[in-house]
């Protein structure tokens, strides 16, 4: 046997044992979300198929060369044209899709009640080639059934290309949650002016925050009975807006000692890279998980406001994965419903990553199938 139909062997059967991880009933789905329907030309199953979006989309190919590639592995041939009108019929097969391996990592949002969870977020990535171009994508998704409800393709400089809730459409219902990049007086306030609610992660130096009586807080001095991992705290604040003051809720938690260590070797990183100072409030401020909400006390305790960041945590396994992912590939820039079926390819590849990491444990070293002698 020859080393090329050895690799040929390898290369097939762990493509098969990919499929395996797939969601129950993948095949029966894409009919069903009339992702495909029928074949036509020389592609003749969903399997080829799948492995065409894959090489597109994880690969991080051209729709151009995507088609040489796929036709040089036997896959068949595909015009751009029809490549491009296959991925945007499967937007809403590759979410379903995604929605079902969310599905079966377990993670479950607690109550919301009538509130409309989203997360919002971006990524920055550059398209491959001396003449690829820089673009950041801002996307927000609905939760918990990974919806993707609005989202922007910008560049990454200039003016209006920063991170920020005011990009996203806003109801009394939705609650829009971010990380520390959107921790700013503006954010919150173009929420609260939708009538909608908002938690994010505080950063205190862009999302100054008050007491009832209009002095600005003190936070170290407030967190001073918080000693102890796990322990709780929280307050009631205002942002001081433009035109108005907010109030909410600053929710505290202690950090344990060993996310407190790799906190500080984290902040010694980027001293060292940026070859700066670390200010010795800064020390402290890392020992502790700080989030800023205007969810409405009445049922919503402190614990439960630091519990729903928590699931944002849990899906953020999933996201520094896609982050990664998107770093990588053409996408689509003018029209709409490419560029969603793009990203919804994007998520269930990267989801289908982290299923895949949790059986690596069990692969042979050399790969799923044994090497046999040429």
């Amino acid at each position: 046997m020859t080393i090329m139909n050895t690799q040929q062997e390898l290369l097939t059967h762990n493509w098969e044992f990919l499929q395996t991880l797939f969601p129950a009933g993948w095949k029966a789905l894409a009919r069903e979300t009339r992702a495909v329907l029928n074949f036509k030309g020389d592609v003749k199953s969903l399997s080829d198929l799948m492995q065409i979006f894959f090489i597109h989309l994880a690969g991080g190919y051209s729709l151009k060369e995507t088609v040489v590639r796929a036709e040089m592995a036997g896959l068949g041939g595909i015009s751009n044209v029809t490549l491009m009108n296959r991925l945007k019929n499967a937007e809403e097969w590759f979410r379903k899709m995604s929605l079902d391996l969310i599905d079966e990592r377990d993670i479950k949002p607690p109550y919301v009640g009538d509130m409309i969870i989203k997360l919002v977020d971006a990524t920055h990535f550059k398209e491959p080639g001396k003449t690829g171009s820089e673009w950041r994508l801002h996307y927000s998704l609905k939760m918990p059934e990974l919806r993707c409800d609005h989202f922007e393709l910008t560049s990454v400089k200039g003016k209006g290309t920063g991170e920020n809730f005011v990009r996203f459409p806003v109801s009394s219902d939705d609650c829009i949650m971010g990380d520390r990049a959107y921790s700013t007086i503006k954010n919150v306030e173009h929420v609260h002016k939708h009538n909608g609610k908002t938690i994010v992660r505080l950063n205190h130096q862009t999302l100054p925050l008050y007491s009832m009586n209009g002095d600005r807080l003190d936070l170290l001095e407030l967190f001073q009975g918080l000693t102890e991992p796990g322990q709780i705290g929280g307050w009631h604040v205002a942002v001081h807006a433009e035109d108005s003051i907010i109030n909410g809720r600053l929710c505290v938690i202690r950090k344990d000692d060993d996310a407190i260590s790799n906190a500080h070797k984290k902040l010694k990183r980027r001293a060292q890279k940026k070859q700066g100072q670390i200010k010795p409030e800064t020390w402290e401020f890392a020992k502790y998980i700080m989030v800023f909400t205007t969810v409405p006390e009445a049922g919503w305790s402190v614990g439960q406001i630091l519990e729903l960041y928590r699931f944002r945590w849990q899906v953020e396994l999933a996201f520094k994965r896609f982050k990664s992912l998107t770093q990588l590939g053409h996408v689509p820039k003018h029209d709409d419903k490419s560029v969603k079926a793009w990203l919804y390819g994007k998520l269930f590849i990267c989801l289908l990553t982290e299923k895949l990491v949790t059986k690596a444990n069990f692969f042979s070293p050399w790969g799923l199938v044994g090497i046999r002698s040429a």
